[in-house]
């Protein structure tokens, strides 16, 4: 299962080579990152919850994303075993977990431990509550999508007598016997998708390896990097969309996917600090134990939410002039700090 998780049947090391040799600019990239750029790898993700997951990347960021996943998984999903009741001694083979007597871990972890959920099936969002649920959960506009997904997901596995974790796998690359256009207008019928999503979804969740999901970041490698005629301003309509996306794939080849992964991380900024400038700073820094991502996520989740401050009353009370009428009081609400109600003279 790990092995398909990290598709490690898929060897990097000829693949690096081959962008290389077909591309200076990733070479280069190569060379400047160093071991911070070896070993990166598009990972096999389950379908749904990468399709559910990508409807919910629209004008969010990842740190948001996660959250909303913890907590949907939360509200709907079901409880799994801890990780730190897991010890060498659990890890079994299907020989010796035959001969051993069953269970091999305790379900309920200790009081103190934060519980891990799995992530929900598609039954799961169907409802008619599950909208409301969703917004409860964060989810604000994106809500009636995933229920309206789950929805017609459902449908198209009974329509076909299979289930719906049987149709998206029939979606794969290997398996689904159309093209890669059949499959994103197939994935592209779902409620929040649109030609990124639907690539994101085709990568990361159904192993379509050659498809390079372009985005305005991508969009500016692109010209800032291989001269694609456009300039940093230009809009990314679906035509450059298709050009970009040709272009790379025809740089990169087969599993131009993976080497967009590869550059997408070499962009990113990080700013590390000069041997001297660290060193001080590590000494003046107290270290801090250093926490495992879930771990990290966990926390989040557990943070009482900030509650809203009601808008404060500010009475003002005007005074006219005789011509004008007599005085009137009007209630102005006011996000401020409450303060005493003035008077404002009218002349």
């Amino acid at each position: 299962m790990l092995r398909a998780y990290f598709q490690l049947d898929t060897l990097l090391a000829p693949l690096i080579s081959q962008w290389q040799s077909a591309d200076p600019h990733f070479a280069k990239k190569m060379l400047e990152g160093g071991d911070r750029l070896q070993g990166i790898r598009v990972l096999q993700q389950p379908p749904f919850e990468t399709l559910f997951s990508f409807i919910c990347s629209s004008n969010n960021n990842i740190g948001r994303i996660t959250l909303m996943l913890n907590r949907v998984s939360e509200a709907l999903g079901s409880p799994l075993p801890h990780p730190t009741l897991f010890t060498p001694a659990t890890v079994q083979t299907a020989e010796t977990l035959a001969a051993l007597e069953l269970p091999l871990l305790a379900t309920i972890p200790p009081p103190s431990t934060p519980t891990l959920y799995s992530f929900p099936p598609p039954s799961a969002f169907t409802p008619l509550s599950t909208d409301p649920l969703l917004r409860s959960l964060g989810f604000g506009y994106r809500a009636p999508f995933l229920q309206v997904t789950a929805e017609l997901l459902t449908s198209l596995a009974a329509d076909g007598g299979i289930s719906t974790h049987s149709y998206l796998e029939g979606l794969k690359f290997g398996t689904f016997e159309g093209t890669l256009e059949e499959v994103r207008e197939k994935l592209i019928a779902f409620k929040g998708v649109g030609r990124k999503v639907a690539d994101c979804v085709a990568l990361f969740g159904l192993g379509w390896a050659q498809v390079v999901p372009v985005d305005t970041h991508v969009f500016q490698i692109a010209i800032r990097d291989y001269k694609f005629p456009a300039s940093k301003t230009t809009a990314l309509t679906p035509d450059l969309h298709n050009r970009v996306a040709a272009k790379l794939v025809s740089l990169w080849g087969p599993y131009a996917g993976w080497a967009q992964q590869v550059l997408f991380f070499a962009d990113l900024a990080v700013k590390a600090p000069s041997p001297t400038k660290g060193a001080a700073a590590a000494r003046k820094t107290p270290t801090k134990p250093v926490k495992a991502k879930w771990e990290e996520e966990l926390d989040a989740l557990v943070k009482t939410p900030v509650k809203r401050k009601r808008a404060q009353v500010v009475k003002v009370k005007v005074e006219y002039s005789e011509s004008e009428g007599s005085g009137e009081e009007e209630v102005i609400p006011s996000p401020t700090k409450r303060r005493s109600p003035k008077k404002v003279k009218v002349e």
